[in-house]
């Protein structure tokens, strides 16, 4: 008896210790990682060697294990709720997506009739097809969410993965409908870039794909992370991501160019604009980007891979972002307040009692220059600021518009930028009064 109390006791310490050796394996592995993506030039191993794929296969049963707990997890939860709310929520998904249909239509009848005409007709309707596009998927995915916690709440961590999938798909349907409304394949007078008919017909499917890409990109990155995955699973992951990102990219300005040259052969049935030198150079240094990215994948710099192939995804939603508002604010400007003379009847040009035009034009062109002056401000903001992991991260950055740039000794906040372009509106009203 005093033997098998002994050997008892001997057996608890030894489970005791297995406990405490995996509590301190799951810190030191989240240390590795957080050192991973931190160290952006720390290299590791290759992932064409044999010893990671040694080490990933002995990792892979315990992170598939927490993969399918979490699976398993989700599937109780969706078993949990009852048919009829899962009904429900299908038939609320149906009528959502043919509101947006009813939307679009309404929308597009408002702005040909409603809206004074000229460029700000287009810039109106895109700002309106990429605001319905982003609220779309997100609410798709609250239901779904609903659907989940309905019969009993998810796991803190599970349930801040949902909440992250629903910024996410907001955030891909926002990157849908920037590239569909900038692309416009379908109604090329209202399209605000200046792209060929052909080209912009066989790139519709571009800023789709691109976005499904990014929502499964962050899946793929968030998942690891959440179940506390090793680092070979971590490294797998992100080499994945740079790849995939990197592969679409490269497809697309690819079949961009083919479809501009086919346009080039054939000049009387397509109009094609000459291409600037600068996006010539901006192409070419893409280029070059994926090339690195490529080649620091197969030699282990993969944290540098992944985050060059972001930097370029992140500049591509940022300039297309800011062309579109600056467009807009240019259209709103110019339309709101410059004005034709009107005419008496000889056919002269009278000027307005309340303003001239050509004051009203100066003061267009002022304060859409201020307008977009702010745009860039708030973009370069974006750029600059470090890569976050999740679409929530965008507004905490916002912040970093209270305390402005610094250029020098010249602080330049934006935030008092936009009240001098108030009182200076505001000021002309008056005086216009």
């Amino acid at each position: 008896e005093k033997s098998r109390v002994a050997l008892d006791a001997q057996v608890k310490l030894a489970r005791l210790l297995s406990v405490e050796g995996g509590q301190a394996a799951e810190q030191i592995s989240g240390l590795r990682r957080s050192q991973f993506q931190a160290r952006l030039g720390e290299r590791r191993a290759s992932v064409v060697g044999s010893s990671f794929w040694r080490e990933f296969r002995s990792d892979a049963p315990r992170d598939a294990n927490r993969l399918m707990g979490l699976g398993s997890e989700l599937g109780a939860a969706a078993l949990a709720t009852p048919y009829w709310v899962w009904i429900a929520i299908a038939l609320a998904i149906a009528a959502l997506l043919a509101l947006r249909l009813a939307i679009v239509r309404l929308i597009l009848r408002l702005t040909a009739t409603r809206v004074p005409p000229g460029r700000l007709r287009r810039s109106l309707l895109a700002l309106a097809l990429v605001t319905l596009a982003t609220a779309t998927p997100g609410l798709v995915a609250v239901l779904i969410t609903l659907g989940l916690n309905w019969g009993a709440p998810l796991d803190s961590d599970t349930q801040a993965l949902m909440v992250g999938l629903v910024g996410m798909a907001c955030f891909g349907g926002y990157i849908a409908g920037l590239g569909k409304a900038l692309l416009s394949p379908f109604r090329s007078s209202w399209r605000l870039l200046p792209i060929p008919d052909l080209v912009s017909l066989r790139m519709r499917w571009f800023p789709l794909v691109l976005a499904i890409v990014i929502v499964l990109a962050w899946v793929g990155e968030r998942v690891p992370v959440m179940l506390n995955a090793s680092l070979t699973i971590t490294i797998a992951a992100n080499a994945l991501v740079a790849l995939v990102l990197g592969v679409t990219i490269g497809i697309a300005m690819l079949r961009a160019e083919r479809m501009r040259r086919n346009a080039l052969r054939d000049p009387e049935t397509q109009i094609v604009p000459p291409r600037p030198f600068w996006l010539s150079l901006l192409m070419a240094a893409t280029w070059l980007v994926f090339a690195v990215s490529f080649v620091s994948v197969l030699i282990g710099y993969v944290a540098f891979a992944g985050f060059v192939v972001k930097q370029v995804v992140w500049t591509l939603v940022v300039v297309c972002s800011g062309y579109l508002l600056s467009v807009l604010i240019e259209d709103g400007f110019t339309t709101l307040l410059t004005s034709p003379g009107k005419e008496n009847k000889d056919g002269e040009d009278v000027k307005s009692d309340l303003a001239s035009p050509r004051v009203r034009d100066q003061a267009a062109v002022l304060l859409s220059g201020v307008g977009r002056l702010f745009v860039l401000l708030f973009a370069l903001v974006l750029l600059l600021a470090p890569f976050g992991e999740g679409p929530l991260e965008l507004f905490h950055r916002a912040d970093q518009l209270h305390n402005g740039l610094s250029i020098g000794e010249v602080q330049i906040r934006p935030g008092a930028v936009l009240q001098a372009v108030l009182v200076l509106f505001g000021s002309l009203l008056a005086v216009r009064i």
